[in-house]
């Protein structure tokens, strides 16, 4: 199987367990959820889907050696997504940003992979339990195959083929963890972080276009037209019965997720408060004799590029208008 990727370029995959594992439903169903959730609908640049987001993943841990286990891990780590991906955790803020890690043994266990893994020797629910993977995830502000992954991809329009290469190629593993070779790999890893958690991750737009949707998915499924059980349709097909609801508030809301959508700051008359997450990464960088945090290594140039902003750490006031 040849995969072209928009981030790794063409890579052949011939294990026969990741083979079958990429043409499974809950796998294919993510070719139709969009990485950033709302992103789709209000930013003109060329997103990622959740698809491209887990092969990545299992492409990177592939590169660096993961064990076929792991990769098939990676492969699967984010199929309990719903349509929207992370607007419902702001639907069901009672989950703490996890609605869809709660829910991926479920989505495993109700398919076809756990027949798939059986006949490979491996135990499906290992696979959906990520955090056993120390490749595959890790907590903030360690690397990962995930952050690594969506970092490249949700920055590639802040970064060019050959600076994303140069980052891939000084990505090594050290104790069962990823690390980066140079310092200025690292550098050049953490500049792209920031600048991606800036312009996306916390992005006033994003994060008024989350609390919008999120708005009208509660309000359609307290009318009743769709389920909690349709969310793991595609954004696409979610939407389509959104947009049959008459209430107007979801009519409303749906008619603003538009590229024209602005977001202001506006303690006295905000629209909704958005909470954005913190994030902050200090990669290893493992000379092949030790191992040391950016952080450490180069004080001065870490704290210059990692200035984090204002709202990635606290419920932001917003105010919908329109250009």
């Amino acid at each position: 199987m040849i995969i072209q990727d928009k981030v790794y370029g063409e890579v052949e995959i011939n294990d026969p367990l990741l083979i079958e594992l990429n043409r499974c439903k809950p796998v294919q169903r993510m070719n139709g959820v969009w990485q950033g959730g709302v992103s789709s609908l209000i930013t003109p640049f060329d997103c990622a889907t959740r698809y491209e987001h887990c092969v990545g993943a299992m492409i990177v841990l592939r590169k660096n050696g993961a064990p076929i286990e792991e990769q098939a891990a990676g492969l699967l780590h984010d199929i309990g997504h719903t349509a929207f991906s992370h607007v419902i955790d702001v639907v069901f803020r009672e989950y703490n940003n996890n609605y869809d890690d709660a829910h991926l043994e479920m989505i495993i266990e109700q398919s076809e992979i756990p027949s798939i893994t059986e006949k490979y020797g491996l135990d499906w629910k290992k696979l959906a339990h990520k955090e056993q993977f120390t490749m595959l995830e890790q907590p903030l502000p360690k690397l990962c195959a995930d952050r690594i992954d969506y970092t490249l991809r949700d920055g590639r329009s802040f970064s060019t083929p050959v600076q994303r290469e140069e980052i891939i190629q000084d990505l090594t593993s050290y104790q069962g963890e990823f690390a980066f070779k140079t310092k200025k790999g690292a550098l050049a890893f953490t500049a792209l972080f920031n600048e991606t958690n800036k312009r996306i991750w916390t992005n006033l737009r994003h994060g008024l276009g989350y609390e919008i949707l999120a708005e009208a998915v509660r309000h359609t499924l307290q009318d009743g037209i769709i389920t909690e059980k349709d969310l793991y349709l595609t954004d696409a097909e979610v939407l389509k019965k959104m947009k049959e609801s008459e209430n107007p508030i979801v009519q409303r809301n749906i008619s603003r997720l538009t590229p024209r959508l602005q977001a202001e700051i506006d303690a006295e008359k905000p629209d909704y408060f958005h909470r954005f997450k913190h994030r902050k990464i200090d990669p290893l960088v493992w000379d092949g004799t030790t191992a040391r945090p950016l952080s450490q290594l180069d004080e001065v140039q870490y704290t210059h590029i990692f200035n984090i902003p204002a709202t990635s750490a606290q419920e932001v006031p917003l105010r919908f208008s329109q250009s």
